[in-house]
């Protein structure tokens, strides 16, 4: 039965006076014993780096998420449930692909949202490395164009649709947190915010490029919830107002698979949906980050 790889394109930046790598990082954690020491506690579940490869110009490898409480019970469709008997040790484990293209410094991510998220893929690596990493989402090229053509910035804006579990998350993410913090007060259905600023001023453009990045670094989520839009409108200086919605223009790719195995999709063929969306994407994106 046909079915679909969903993967977003990320662009790895390391921070700070260091002569790391992502793929030395990611080399180094795939090379460590593989045991319950290479498991990290994130959001209240536990992330591994599961697989690890590498061949000329590419690292790639298979982040599992594991589900240590909340455990579901197995069910039929005649009405029977029974429980999933696992060692104390044991959870469930929901596996997100990854691609990472050393030139270019781009990162493929597969989209599960029960799986690992950009933000947890992110503080996995930093806490096993002790480095700072950033993952800015690639946009499509006329956007960062258009963004930089915006004289002032007067507004930027988020609006989450609530999943039952979103309001559980906790994050210190500034303006992630606040923002949940809201919705759990009101206990709230959706959450909209805006942040503006009057004619005369504008918002500093190191901010909502962090705030951004933030956002986008939940999406796609089912933990934190359904993301529909981040907005960001201003003025190009001539009079005409601009209104840019990024998760619109965010580079992603999905591609049709065949599984041999339609319930449990096998690394190997997640790997190379993974491959085959580098290449449907390989030459703009070396246009754009290529000298």
């Amino acid at each position: 039965m046909p079915s679909k790889i969903n993967v977003d394109f990320y662009r790895v930046e390391i921070l700070g006076n260091t002569s790391s790598t992502f793929e030395n990082i990611v080399k180094a954690v795939g090379n460590s014993a593989n045991d319950a020491t290479r498991a990290i506690e994130i959001r209240y579940s536990h992330t591994r780096l599961q697989e690890h490869g590498e061949y000329p110009n590419f690292c790639n490898g298979d982040m599992v998420r594991i589900r240590m409480d909340d455990i579901p019970n197995v069910a039929s469709l005649d009405g029977d449930i029974d429980p999933i008997d696992l060692e104390d040790d044991e959870g469930l484990g929901e596996q997100t692909a990854f691609l990472y293209q050393i030139p270019t410094r781009v990162l493929m991510l597969q989209r599960n949202g029960f799986g690992v998220s950009a933000f947890a893929f992110r503080s996995y690596f930093e806490q096993k490395s002790g480095v700072k990493i950033r993952l800015d989402p690639v946009m499509q090229t006329d956007v960062i164009e258009r963004m930089k053509t915006l004289q002032t910035i007067k507004s930027f804006q988020v609006s989450i649709a609530k999943t039952n579990k979103m309001y559980h998350l906790k994050t210190q993410d500034i303006g992630v947190s606040d923002t949940l913090n809201l919705g759990r007060h009101f206990d709230a259905d959706s959450i909209n915010l805006e942040v503006s600023v009057g004619n005369q001023k504008s918002l500093s453009i190191g901010n909502v490029i962090s705030a951004v990045t933030t956002w986008f670094n939940h999406a796609n989520s089912k933990r934190l919830g359904d993301i529909k839009s981040i907005k960001v409108s201003g003025d190009s200086g001539n009079g005409t107002p601009e209104l840019l919605d990024l998760l619109q223009d965010w580079i992603k790719e999905s591609i049709d698979i065949n599984p041999v195995n339609i319930r449990r999709i096998e690394y190997k063929e997640r790997a190379q949906a993974l491959r085959d969306a580098w290449i449907a994407r390989r030459d703009q994106l070396e246009e754009m980050f290529l000298p």
